[in-house]
């Protein structure tokens, strides 16, 4: 089978079915889930997840010790 990637099908050609059509769209899928997961797992984006989370948790407490020196 043919793989067919990023292809712009013509379903009133008889040549593709929707067979062929449905086998092409899940592996252009899958392809795409690798490359996500292949980036996810890079350990720079890991650390950069965790660097924000931690710039999050300094905002939230920078945010208590503002709001009860300012009282609106």
């Amino acid at each position: 089978m043919a793989r067919h990637r990023n292809a712009n099908w013509d379903l009133t050609n008889p040549v593709n079915s929707w067979e062929e059509v449905h086998a092409a769209l899940l592996m252009d899928i899958r392809d795409e889930l690798q490359a996500i997961r292949g980036i996810l797992s890079c350990p720079n984006v890991q650390k950069a997840a965790l660097a924000a989370q931690d710039a999050a948790k300094a905002t939230k407490r920078i945010d208590k010790r503002l709001s009860k020196r300012i009282k609106l």
